[in-house]
């Protein structure tokens, strides 16, 4: 399965979940995912569509793709509106991430801080390339942190901006938060996302609320929206 031969490039899709902000309502953020509109297997998720990347050795070429046509999109959305981007946990020629974002960034014509990169622990360990992207004014998102991870431990020259934590983890919304009742905002570096993953309870943003957190993403929110229907629902509502 070569994903990105050029008779194939096409197949690769963005799809948009929205990170609204709890206080407001108010979409804030946009978080790309690649998905692979396979024509005989149909839409397979972003986990498959980067291990086909990387055993095609062409995983750099997705990424660059990925940030580009994220930075491109991000150009029809409202100038308050945020685009992450999500990355895998194995980022294969790491060293060139700081100059593809800057490419992708000239690209969109977009301003560095409407850009976020999301990704899971394994990605700590480039720290030097990550601070240099937050350097250049991206925004840094740690996603997924694991079960063990106390936020205040995480590694300080990687300068986080944001972390995401499942609500629909192992010992369900409840247990995940009591974590993060107990977890100091401050700690990494302002304000903590939650991702209510697998929760349908439409009390669960009064109570992410209650813990003083900022934004939440989910479920309950528009969810694998092309560009054009992201797009589509920031646009000014007719009075």
């Amino acid at each position: 399965m070569r994903l990105l031969s050029a008779p194939v490039l096409h197949q690769v899709q963005l799809r948009y979940d929205a990170l609204r902000d709890v206080g407001t309502g108010r979409l804030v953020v946009l978080l790309a995912d690649v998905v692979w509109v396979h024509p005989t297997w149909g839409d397979l998720p972003a986990d498959d569509a980067w291990s086909a990347a990387e055993r095609a050795g062409v995983q750099g070429v997705l990424r660059r793709w990925l940030l580009t046509q994220a930075c491109r999109d991000a150009a029809a959305f409202p100038a308050t509106v945020g685009v992450g981007v999500r990355l895998p946990g194995d980022l294969t020629v790491a060293e060139t991430l700081a100059e593809d974002v800057a490419d992708a960034l000239a690209a969109g014509g977009l301003s560095p801080e409407r850009l976020a990169l999301c990704f899971p622990e394994q990605l700590l360990r480039h720290a030097p390339v990550l601070r240099a992207v937050h350097d250049a004014g991206v925004r840094l998102v740690l996603t997924d942190p694991g079960p063990g991870t106390h936020l205040g431990g995480l590694p300080t020259e990687v300068p986080l901006d944001a972390v995401v934590v499942s609500l629909g983890a192992t010992g369900g919304p409840d247990h995940a938060l009591r974590v993060l009742r107990g977890t100091s905002a401050a700690e990494v570096g302002g304000w903590v996302a939650t991702v209510p993953a697998d929760v349908e309870t439409p009390d669960l943003p009064t109570r992410v609320g209650t813990l003083g957190l900022r934004a939440m993403t989910g479920p309950l929110l528009p969810s694998g929206l092309t560009a054009a229907e992201a797009a589509a629902r920031l646009a000014p509502q007719p009075a």
